[in-house]
C-alpha cells in the first residue's frame, strides 16, 4: 500500500535545490537595506536644503517689497526740494524786479523798466509751477494754500501801485514820497511773506525727512523681524517633518527587519518539512495540479526503485498506475485536486 501526500506547487526543475519544493522566496539583502539607508541619508539634507531655500526665498521678497517702499518713499524728499526750489526762484525774481523798478525811477532808463516788465509777465507762470510742486507734495493743505494765496494778492498789488507809480514818474519826471513809500511798503510785505512761506516749506521738508529716516528705519527692521520668523518657522517645520520622516524610516526598518526574520524563520521551518519528508519511514509523493508529480521521498525511491531525479515532473496516473485501474485512480485525484 502505498500512501502519496499532496502540494499543490508547480513543476520545477530539480536540480534547482530548495526551489522545486516551492519555497525559494528571496530574502532581504543587507546590501538593499544599506541601499535603503544610503537613500535615507539623502533624502535628508535635500528636505532641510528645501526649508532653507523656501526660507531664503521669503527673506528676499520681503527685502524687495520693503525696498520698492523704500524707493517711493525716497523720492518724495525730492517733491519737496522741487518746491521749495521754485519758491526760492520766486523770491530772487522779485526782488530783481523791485530792483529794476528803484533803478527806473532814480536813472530813467527805459532798459530798467523794461527788465522790470519783462520779470513781471514771467512771474505768474512761476507761481503756477510752484503751485504744482506744492500740490503734489502736500495736497489740499489748507494752511500752505493759504499763505501762498496772500503771496500771490501781495505781489499783485505791488505791481499794480508800482505801475501807478511808473505813470506818475513818466508824468511829472518825479514820484510822490507817499507813493514811493507806500509801493516800498508793499514790497516788504510782499518779501515778510514770501519768507514765511520759505521758512514754513523749509520746516516741512526737514519733517519729511526725519519721517522718511524712521520709516526707513521700521522697514529695515521690520526686515530683519521677518527673516527671523521666516527662518524660524521654516526651521521649526523642517526639524518637525525631518522627526517625522526619520520616525517613518525607522519602523519602515523595523518592519523589513521583521519580515526578514520571519523570511529566515519560515524558510527553516520549510526545510525542516522538506528534511521530514525526505526521511520518513513511509513512501511519501506528491503531485501538482496538472497530476504531475513534485515530491518524491527517499522511502519511495527505494520500495519503487525509481530515483527522485527520474520521476519529477512525470505524470502519476499514466506513468506508475496499470492501465485497468488509470480511469479510477484519475477520476479520484480529479475530485481531490
Amino acid at each position: 500500500m502505498v500512501s502519496y501526500a499532496r502540494y499543490n506547487r508547480p513543476k520545477l526543475n530539480p536540480e534547482a535545490g530548495l526551489a522545486h519544493r516551492g519555497y525559494a522566496n528571496t530574502l532581504l539583502r543587507p546590501a538593499h537595506v544599506m541601499s535603503k539607508t544610503i537613500s535615507n541619508k539623502v533624502f535628508f539634507p535635500r528636505l532641510i536644503f528645501g526649508y532653507a531655500t523656501i526660507g531664503l526665498a521669503t527673506v528676499l521678497a520681503a527685502w524687495f517689497s520693503i525696498n520698492r517702499i523704500e524707493n517711493q518713499v525716497n523720492a518724495a524728499p525730492i517733491v519737496y526740494e522741487q518746491a521749495l526750489f521754485n519758491l526760492r526762484k520766486i523770491e530772487s525774481l522779485s526782488n530783481d524786479a523791485a530792483e529794476e523798478l528803484f533803478s527806473y525811477l532814480l536813472s530813467g532808463g527805459e532798459e530798467e523798466l523794461k527788465e522790470y516788465r519783462q520779470i513781471v509777465e514771467t512771474l505768474p507762470s512761476n507761481f503756477n509751477t510752484f503751485a504744482s510742486s506744492a500740490m503734489l507734495s502736500t495736497p489740499e493743505e489748507a494752511s500752505q494754500l493759504a499763505q501762498f494765496s496772500a503771496v500771490k494778492r501781495s505781489w499783485g498789488s505791488f505791481t499794480s501801485n508800482a505801475e501807478v507809480l511808473i505813470g506818475e514818474y513818466q508824468r511829472k519826471g518825479e514820484v510822490s514820497p507817499a507813493n514811493l513809500i507806500a509801493v516800498e511798503k508793499l514790497l516788504d510785505d510782499y518779501q515778510r511773506l514770501v519768507n514765511l512761506l520759505i521758512e514754513y516749506e523749509h520746516a516741512k521738508a526737514q519733517d519729511t525727512q526725519l519721517q522718511l529716516k524712521q520709516i526707513i528705519g521700521y522697514s529695515q527692521l521690520l526686515l530683519i523681524i521677518v527673516a527671523g520668523v521666516a527662518l524660524a518657522a521654516l526651521t521649526s517645520v523642517g526639524v518637525l517633518m525631518t522627526r517625522q520622516v526619520n520616525g517613518f524610516v525607522s519602523r519602515l526598518q523595523e518592519s523589513h527587519e521583521d519580515r526578514s526574520l520571519a523570511q529566515v524563520k519560515s524558510e527553516r521551518l520549510a526545510a525542516e518539512l522538506i528534511q521530514f519528508i525526505d526521511t520518513a519511514n513511509a513512501p511519501i509523493f506528491g503531485i501538482d495540479a496538472d497530476g504531475l508529480i513534485n515530491e518524491w521521498n527517499q522511502t519511495a525511491a527505494k520500495i519503487t526503485g525509481f530515483e527522485k531525479e527520474d520521476v519529477l515532473g512525470q505524470d502519476l496516473v499514466q506513468g506508475f498506475i496499470t492501465e485497468e485501474y488509470r480511469e479510477s485512480v484519475k477520476a479520484v485525484l480529479d475530485n481531490a485536486l
